[in-house]
């Protein structure tokens, strides 16, 4: 059996090689704090330092998707973030959408990680009138994102028209 000591190593090398290949210009140990975040039966999330040329660090998500539909739930996920983020929706920027030639084996996306804590321990450890307030902004995002208009979210089949032409991308 892999340790989750050996695993890391092994997706931080990984990393260190794509970037590597990709960023040519960028030289030395570009990744660092890879550390595993989750893992379920849709993705593999690791959260990771990329160190740029400047020498500032920008703090990055890795999710792999290595179930059956992988390829399609890997475009969705970017396609919806950058729909999302187009319309000043607070989502994560996705940055690399990797799916024919991932080192992984894999598919997977890069995105930026977003600093800050589920909302749950905030919620239930706030004073009343802080709860109401991070409730009234939940509440504010849900309904934003219910008011996006839905027809950019469906992805057309070609030469298609009518109801079941396309499918709800989220």
């Amino acid at each position: 059996m892999v340790s989750h000591k050996s695993h890391r190593l092994e997706i931080k090398g990984i990393l260190q090689d794509y970037y590597q290949d990709r960023f040519p210009h960028l030289e030395g140990e570009l990744i660092t704090g890879l550390s595993h975040i989750d893992a379920g039966w849709e993705s593999d999330i690791y959260a990771f330092n990329l160190i740029k040329q400047d020498g500032h660090q920008q703090e990055l998500i890795l999710r792999l998707y290595p179930g059956i539909g992988g390829y399609e739930k890997s475009g969705r996920e970017f396609s919806n973030l950058e729909l999302l983020q187009n319309h000043g929706y607070p989502v994560p920027i996705p940055l690399i959408l990797e799916r024919d030639n991932s080192p992984f084996a894999v598919p997977f996306i890069i995105i930026e990680k977003i600093p800050g804590r589920t909302l749950w321990d905030p919620l239930f450890s706030a004073a009343a009138n802080r709860q109401q307030e991070l409730i009234d902004r939940f509440c504010d995002l849900f309904v934003h994102l219910h008011q996006l208009d839905t027809s950019e979210f469906i992805v057309r089949s070609p030469g298609g028209s009518g109801a079941n032409a396309g499918s709800l991308l989220i």
